[in-house]
C-alpha cells in the first residue's frame, strides 16, 4: 500500500491544478467572449510549451507513418475527448447550472472510472466491482453533494427534481466520462508512440483546432483573438500549462493506480484547490470562506478513496 502513496499523492496534485485553470481561462474568455476561443488559446499555449520542450531535450518530432496508421482509430480521440468535455459543460450550465453541472461531470468521472476497473478495460489491471467498492462510490457520490451543499440549497430554495432535465444530467455524465476515457486512450498512445510529450502535443493540438473551428461555426468571429493582452497578465495564459499537467498527469498515472482510484483523487484535488480559491478569493471572485459542509465532503471522498483503492 505504501508504494501507491506518491502515486495517489500525485493524483491529487493533478485534479487540483484544473480549478485553477478554470480560473484564469475565465479571464481569456472575459477577453474574448467566447469560451471556445479561450480554450483554444489554452491549448495553444499547451502546444507551445511541449513544442519548446521537445526542442529543448532533444524528442525527434518524426514518428513512422507506418507505425501511427496500425494503431487502433480510438487511440486518436483524445483531442475529441477534450473538445467534448467542454462542449458538454457550455451546453450543461444554462440548463443544470454550475452545481448541477459539476454533479454530473464528477459523477461520470468516477462511475466511468469503476466500470474501467471492472472490465479491465485499456490492459488495466481487473479490479472486480465488489461491495467494498459500492461503498466507495457511495461515499464519493456523498461527499461531492455535501462538498456543494447541494442538500442545503435544496432547502433554501425548495428545488425540485424536474424530470426534463434527467437527460442533460446523463448529458453530463457521459461528458465527465470522457476525462477518464481520454487518461485511458492517452495511456496507451504513450506506451504505442514512445512518448508522453508527442502524446500530449497530438491531444492539445487537435483540441486547440476543434473547439477553433466550433467557435468559427457558431458564429465566434475570429478576430476577437486580437483583443488578447499580455503585458502584466502572463499569469492568466498559465492555464495551458495545466493543460499539459493534467493530461500527462492522467495518462501516467492510470496504469499505477487504476482507473476508479484516479478519478476519486481527480475530484478531492478538485474540490480542495476551488475550496482554497474560493476561500482567498483568488482572481477578484467572491470570497468563500471554508466551511463545514466542504471539509466534510473531502473527508468523505477520501473515505471512498480508501475503500475502492485501500482496503
Amino acid at each position: 500500500m505504501f508504494t501507491l502513496l506518491p502515486f495517489l499523492a500525485a493524483a491529487f496534485a493533478v485534479g487540483m491544478v484544473t480549478p485553477w485553470q478554470t480560473l484564469v481561462n475565465s479571464k481569456i474568455r472575459a477577453q474574448v467572449h467566447s469560451a471556445l476561443l479561450a480554450s483554444s488559446v489554452n491549448c495553444a499555449v499547451g502546444a507551445l510549451l511541449l513544442t519548446a520542450g521537445m526542442l529543448v531535450t532533444g524528442q525527434s518530432f518524426y514518428r513512422d507513418l507506418a507505425l501511427l496508421s496500425s494503431l487502433p482509430w480510438w487511440l486518436y480521440i483524445s483531442g475529441p475527448l477534450g473538445a467534448a468535455m467542454l462542449l458538454g459543460a457550455l451546453l450543461l450550465l444554462p440548463r443544470l447550472g454550475m452545481v448541477g453541472t459539476t454533479i454530473a461531470m464528477m459523477s461520470g468521472l468516477v462511475i466511468f472510472g469503476l466500470i474501467c476497473d471492472h472490465q479491465a478495460w485499456f490492459s488495466l489491471p481487473r479490479a472486480p466491482f465488489t461491495w467494498l467498492r459500492a461503498l466507495g462510490l457511495i461515499l464519493v457520490l456523498s461527499g461531492i453533494l455535501t462538498a456543494l451543499q447541494v442538500f442545503k440549497r435544496w432547502r433554501q430554495h425548495s428545488l425540485a427534481l424536474a424530470p426534463h432535465l434527467l437527460g442533460w444530467f446523463i448529458l453530463g455524465g457521459l461528458a465527465g466520462a470522457c476525462g477518464t476515457l481520454q487518461a485511458a486512450v492517452n495511456a496507451q498512445l504513450r506506451v504505442a508512440i514512445g512518448s508522453m510529450t508527442y502524446c500530449a502535443l497530438f491531444s492539445m493540438l487537435v483540441t486547440m483546432v476543434l473547439t477553433f473551428c466550433i467557435a468559427v461555426g457558431v458564429g465566434h468571429r475570429p478576430a476577437r483573438l486580437l483583443t488578447l493582452k499580455f503585458k502584466g497578465q502572463l499569469i492568466n495564459y498559465s492555464g495551458g500549462l495545466m493543460g499539459v499537467i493534467n493530461i500527462a498527469g492522467n495518462a501516467l498515472l492510470l496504469p499505477h493506480i487504476g482507473a476508479g482510484a484516479l478519478s476519486t483523487l481527480i475530484i478531492a484535488g478538485q474540490l480542495m484547490c476551488s475550496m482554497l480559491l474560493d476561500h482567498v478569493g483568488a482572481g477578484g471572485m467572491p470570497r468563500r470562506p471554508i466551511n463545514g459542509h466542504k471539509i466534510a465532503g473531502i473527508m468523505l471522498i477520501l473515505l471512498g478513496l480508501c475503500c475502492i483503492r485501500l482496503l
